[in-house]
């Protein structure tokens, strides 16, 4: 069975509330970084750089957006557990910043968004 441990979706901004807690944020590679490298330099969906340090060194290059699981070390690193590299994006649908924003602020806020009374 594949164990789940539970994360909170962040932005960069956020991450300071986070440390050492699971979180999961998506971030946009600008610059290619190669195989093998140990560390990654990106920008958050809220335009925050951000430090990703990389639990084992890359096996491939990595370009464009990818989702980053792990655990905030400073309100502008991660130590990450899983990266998830997205697809290339089509070009009639670009990542869309601002909606993945508004989201993650959405539940941030709004905790109990399932809870029936």
């Amino acid at each position: 069975m594949i164990s789940f441990t539970p994360r909170t979706l962040v932005t960069g901004s956020m991450l300071r509330n986070f440390i050492d807690k699971h979180v999961s944020i998506h971030v946009n590679v600008e610059t290619e970084v190669d195989r093998g490298a140990s560390v990654i330099k990106a920008k958050s969906s809220d335009d925050q750089d951000v430090t990703i340090e990389l639990s084992e060194p890359l096996n491939s290059p990595v370009k464009g957006w990818i989702e980053v699981i792990g655990i905030p070390t400073s309100a502008n690193t991660i130590r990450n557990k899983e990266i998830i590299i997205f697809p290339d994006e089509p070009t009639n649908e670009p990542y869309n910043k601002s909606a993945h924003v508004q989201v993650v602020t959405f539940f941030n806020n709004c905790k109990d968004i399932y809870k029936i009374e």
